[in-house]
């Protein structure tokens, strides 16, 4: 095993600044729009944020259709972004969408999402 990998594996994993978990959701929220916006002109209409929580995780929807390449590219630069910027500790997930298998959805089965 690669000496770096196992390093890494028990690496301590961040924890947010005070500067980052006592301000609110939404003045979170705004931060990061904030950045977002430096990086990209055109970044509101592919991705809007949803939720800036205490602990660090961001939840994106995205709003444009992108591949599977194009998206975690996308999302990893977003990600690296935000941790230079604002705090090491943020960590981007995407919304869950619903099911979208035509198939499934022939069959009745549902998938519910929160």
């Amino acid at each position: 095993m690669n000496k770096d990998l196992k390093i890494n594996a028990f690496a301590k994993t961040p924890v947010p600044k005070s500067s980052w978990s006592k301000i609110k959701e939404q003045d979170r929220i705004s931060l990061i729009k904030n950045e977002l916006n430096k990086m990209n002109k055109d970044i509101n209409n592919i991705v809007q944020i949803i939720l800036a929580s205490k602990n660090g995780q961001v939840v994106v929807r995205l709003l444009k259709n992108l591949s599977p390449a194009e998206r975690g590219n996308f999302l990893l630069d977003i990600e690296f972004l935000l941790k230079k910027k604002l705090d090491d500790a943020i960590f981007i997930n995407v919304e869950p969408m619903g099911d979208k298998s035509s198939l499934r959805n022939l069959r009745g089965l549902t998938i519910k999402s929160e």
